[in-house]
């Protein structure tokens, strides 16, 4: 049992101890504010505050797990071996160069998001406006890889401390904004959509529609028996959450009432789990929400427990 003295405990370490050294280390570990116990006790152990009580591991701790509220905070960017690292320290006492656990908060809560930021168009934060962006790591699972640097420090000092490390799996999820682009849309919005091909002169696009609608070819989003043969063979078991919406701007699905739709929906909840993809006017209406997931549970005859907003709202 790995032993962590801390000179409080927050909810905030609280969490991203559970995420760090059990979710992603599978160590079983305990925390404690007793120095004396700390100190007497005999098996691995690290202290994480702003000075080393004693010889043993230490990790140099900033203040941002200890604070209440949301603040403005210097995150001392730069690297370590190449990689990112947040909350650099400069205490030769420390085992990392960086405040490690703070900087898995920083990023896995997405702190910079409740800070002031200038929205989008839709609202939301811009990837372009985070640090991960700014300084080039979007791209790299950093929490993830500075576990394992944890675990390489962790090891050195107690090489038979037992990690059990998570297995991942891939599991696909589709959001069927629109389940077919031409067919199943209407009298109005398909004589709505022949109209727009015209005064592009997309004379192509135009026969396209008609052979849809004629059932000579395929809808260009009918892919979904291509999915089920993909995923069986591969042995994956998707998701696919499902916009159930009245028609708005940026809800663009086939109705609700069509009966093709409606059956492709049973057809996908028989082979795959389903969710609801809530719709963008949803965002801002609990009452609409709760129509829409009523509804889409009603079809299914099931509670409906599962759902990924729309993402012009994430």
């Amino acid at each position: 049992m790995l032993l962590v003295y801390l000179p409080r405990e927050t909810n905030r370490t609280k969490y991203i101890f559970r995420l760090l050294l059990g979710d992603l280390l599978g160590l079983g570990y305990k925390t404690t504010t007793d120095i004396e116990t700390f100190k007497s006790y005999a098996g691995p152990r690290f202290s994480y505050c702003r000075m080393a009580p004693d010889e043993a591991l230490h990790i140099t701790a900033h203040n941002l797990l200890f604070q209440r509220g949301i603040e403005t905070t210097e995150t001392g960017f730069g690297h370590f071996e190449g990689l990112p690292i947040l909350f650099k320290t400069f205490n030769p006492r420390s085992a990392l160069p960086f405040d490690l656990f703070a900087a898995s908060f920083f990023m896995v809560s997405r702190y910079e998001e409740y800070l002031p930021y200038r929205r989008d168009d839709y609202g939301r934060f811009s990837a372009r406006e985070s640090l991960a962006y700014q300084k080039d790591f979007l791209h790299r699972p950093v929490i993830n890889i500075w576990s394992l640097i944890l675990k390489d420090v962790l090891q050195q000092h107690w090489p038979d401390l037992k990690f059990k490390l998570p297995v991942y799996r891939c599991e696909p999820t589709i959001d069927i904004d629109s389940a077919y682009s031409l067919h199943h849309k209407g009298f109005l919005r398909t004589i709505g959509g022949f109209g727009k091909s015209l005064r592009k002169l997309n004379l192509s696009e135009m026969a396209l529609r008609a052979r849809v609608i004629a059932g000579t070819v395929p809808d260009p989003f009918d892919v979904f028996e291509q999915f089920h043969e993909l995923h069986n063979n591969l042995n994956l078991k998707p998701i696919y959450f499902i916009l159930f919406a009245d028609y708005g701007r940026f809800d663009k699905n086939v109705p609700i009432q069509n009966q093709a739709f409606r059956m492709l929906i049973k057809s996908l909840a028989d082979n795959a789990q389903v969710g609801i993809h809530p719709s963008y006017q949803s965002n801002n209406s609990f009452s609409i929400l709760r129509r829409e997931v009523g509804q889409f549970g009603t079809l299914l005859n099931t509670e409906i427990t599962r759902s990924r907003q729309h993402f012009l709202k994430l």
